[in-house]
Parts: structure tokens; C-alpha cells; sequence
């Protein structure tokens, strides 16, 4: 027996498709996993295995936490139904995170094959793809020209 999903039901946890914020985030998941990918093949095809084991590793960790702060975000404050409450959930799910966030590190630091550069440059793409696609997302539309801020002046002193 199936069962049918009526279309205009839709998943709260899911972004919906035009949200610029679920599309901006998507862009830059693939843009991450795409420059992961290429420094593992890199890293492993020079014979630095090591380092590419810890690139991936720290790639994978932003990404861990990125992917779920966003999913978060999106899930208990965007649909601003109790907005005390789901801060306060927000912010409990926030901090379960960095339990597993300090077992993950644990187990990675105390193994004899890390190696901190290789971690660290995994670690930083995803904070480089955010910046490149915020500046991207911020000075350009979709259509390709600048995009404008329109503004009303408050008035201010003097008016």
C-alpha cells in the first residue's frame, strides 16, 4: 500500500526550493565537496597519504558542522511559529554538537598518522567557499549584474 503525499504538503525540515538561503547553502556544499575532492585526488596522487587523510577528515568536519547548523537554523528558527521556544531548542542542539565535535577531534589528534597542515587546509575550505560564494551571492544576481540594495533614509539628524 502506498501511500500519496498531497503536493502542497511540504517537509518542515526541508528548505523549500526557491529560499535563497537553501540554494545558497547548496551551492556551497557542492562547491566544497568539488575542491575536497580535488585536493584529496592531489594530495594522494603526490603520495602524501597521510595529509590527504587528515584534508578529507578536516573537509568533513566543517562540513559536519556547517551542513547541521544550517539544517538547524532552517529547521526552529526560519518558520518563526514560537520563537522563545525554538531558540531555546536551537540552542540545545547547538551544544550536543560539540560533545561529538570533541570526540571526533580526540580520536583524530591521538592517532600517529595526523598531521596537523593537512587538517587544517581541510579544515579551512569550507569557511574560503563561504566567503567566495557570499561575496559572489552578495555583489551579483542571478542574472549576472551587480545587484542593488535599495535602502529608505530613516531621515537621521538634520531632517
Amino acid at each position: 500500500m502506498k501511500i500519496e503525499k498531497n503536493p502542497t504538503d511540504q517537509d518542515p525540515e526541508a528548505p523549500t526550493p526557491g529560499s535563497p538561503v537553501g540554494s545558497f547553502l547548496s551551492k556551497v556544499y557542492k562547491w566544497s565537496l568539488l575542491c575536497t575532492l580535488t585536493g584529496l585526488v592531489v594530495l594522494i596522487g603526490l603520495g602524501y597519504l597521510d595529509a590527504g587523510a587528515n584534508f578529507g577528515i578536516g573537509a568533513m568536519v566543517g562540513l559536519f558542522m556547517m551542513y547541521s547548523t544550517g539544517h538547524l537554523v532552517q529547521r526552529y528558527l526560519i518558520p518563526a511559529d514560537q520563537p522563545f521556544k525554538n531558540r531555546r531548542r536551537l540552542m540545545a542542539l547547538m551544544m550536543a554538537k560539540l560533545p561529538i565535535l570533541v570526540g571526533v577531534l580526540y580520536l583524530v589528534t591521538t592517532a600517529d598518522w595526523f598531521h596537523p597542515a593537512g587538517f587544517i587546509l581541510g579544515l579551512s575550505i569550507l569557511p574560503v567557499m563561504l566567503t567566495i560564494s557570499g561575496m559572489g551571492w552578495l555583489f551579483f544576481s542571478e542574472t549576472g549584474r551587480p545587484a542593488v540594495r535599495r535602502t529608505r533614509w530613516s531621515g537621521g539628524p538634520g531632517r
